[in-house]
């Protein structure tokens, strides 16, 4: 991303627009993918945690 922004920053001094709108347009990409990707994370870390309490209240998880 570091480079994305150095390009944008590149792309405005330069007047060349159209290519600072296709960078700022991939940012946007990568930012939604970056989103899907914590919420599937967190989703299967709830699920994970209210099986592990399940597990424990029914006295399953006991060694």
């Amino acid at each position: 991303m570091t480079q994305e922004l150095i390009d944008l920053r590149t792309s405005i001094l330069e007047g060349r627009y159209e290519d600072a709108l296709a960078i700022v347009e991939d940012l946007e990409g990568m930012s939604r993918q970056a989103i899907l990707r914590n919420r599937v994370h967190l989703t299967f870390a709830s699920g994970t945690y209210h099986r592990l309490v399940s597990m424990i209240t029914l006295g399953l998880g006991c060694i």
